[in-house]
């Protein structure tokens, strides 16, 4: 058995050699270089300067964009402005515990809703209807900073869910008859 096994090892050898070796010879030569005849040093032109034109300086930027890390903007801390509601309607408050103060409500058609930021961090809010593929966003905040308040008005009937599309939990359903 192990004369057998030390034939065939030797066979399977010789035969990758030769396999080797003879696609070795397949491949081709490569190209002979072409000689090209060099000019004497009198027969040489001297070649015509080139202008270059200095780059043109990059344009300025018009404003500085705070940059976005996260739900957090860079730079808003200061721009975040206490804003007022009218004194009729119903505040639903964002609060530091990434929740609403309000949670599901019925409203007539033509309502409208005000949300306002208490939180230090910002919160960007979108009114949905419908469930997975069939979702649709009818409305998307802007960055709400803290003190900032965002409002919007039910137009149609239908179950609408109002989430903050940075914190999951912070979601209300508001049924629109």
């Amino acid at each position: 058995m192990r004369k057998l096994f030390t034939v065939l090892t030797v066979l399977v050898f010789v035969f990758a050699v030769l396999a080797f070796g003879c696609a070795r010879k397949a491949e081709p030569s490569p190209a002979p270089v072409q000689q090209v005849p060099v000019p004497e040093m009198g027969q040489v032109q001297p070649a015509e300067e080139e202008v270059i034109a200095p780059p043109a300086p990059a344009p300025e930027p018009e404003s500085e964009v705070p940059a976005t890390i996260g739900t957090r903007v860079e730079g808003t801390e200061q721009e975040a402005v206490e804003e007022e509601l009218p004194e009729e309607v119903e505040e639903i408050q964002l609060t530091p515990e990434k929740t609403m103060t309000s949670g599901n409500q019925t409203v007539s058609v033509g309502t409208t809703l005000y949300w306002k930021n208490h939180d230090s961090w910002p919160h960007q809010l979108a009114v949905e209807s419908g469930k997975g593929f069939d979702t649709v966003r009818h409305a998307e905040s802007p960055r709400l900073l803290q003190g900032n308040v965002w409002n919007y008005t039910f137009s149609e009937s239908g179950l609408f869910v109002v989430r903050d599309i940075f914190s999951g939990n912070m979601r209300m359903y508001v049924t629109v008859e």
